[in-house]
């Protein structure tokens, strides 16, 4: 059932979430419930998407780690932009998880964005500062941590090292407000 509006269209046909997020998945019941948007206003989000994380990477070393950027969107622009990527959906509260990690994470960021230096920002002699996604020593010792230690004898799961591998993580989350009367 389509309903029309003079801003966008509006599909309201939702069943529950059981089958695996695959792309024709994806097409077929999350694409029915959101707005249409133009393209032009998806590759100006891309855009703004792009100013805010370059806003946030900071010169100095002690801002480095962990980034957490929140701000306001559109459930219908954040699918616009990461659909092909969306690895995680919760039903029960509507959240879309997009998980970037690996050798070609960046490129396929800069793929998307449509922008080769997304993750960078460049300052006062030469300096610059970037979103790393891979760093290539922490997956070879990640790769060759063992289930034995040094003398042959099997280490059990919960004592092995865990690895904090670099990841980019987008996240949309569906924000209520309850009245208490």
């Amino acid at each position: 059932m389509t309903t029309k509006d003079s801003n966008a269209t509006y599909i309201n046909s939702f069943t529950s979430l059981t089958l695996p997020l695959t792309p024709t998945f994806i097409k077929q019941y999350f694409e029915s419930e959101l707005y249409v948007l133009l393209l032009e206003a998806i590759e100006e989000f891309k855009k703004y998407l792009v100013h805010i994380i370059q806003k946030h990477l900071k010169e100095h070393f002690s801002h480095s780690g962990k980034q957490i950027i929140t701000f306001p969107c559109l459930e219908s622009l954040f699918f616009g932009v990461f659909e092909r990527y969306i690895h995680y959906y919760n039903y029960k509260n509507g959240n879309y998880k997009c998980l970037l990690q690996g050798q070609n994470a960046y490129n396929q960021l800069s793929n998307l964005f449509n922008n080769p230096n997304w993750g960078r920002r460049f300052f006062d002699n030469e300096q610059q500062t970037f979103v790393l996604l891979f760093d290539r020593w922490a997956e070879i010792e990640a790769n060759q941590e063992g289930e034995f230690d040094q003398y042959g004898k099997r280490i059990p799961k919960n004592r092995r090292k865990k690895f904090n591998l670099p990841k980019l993580i987008f996240e949309w989350k569906r924000q209520t407000k309850k009245d208490i009367k």
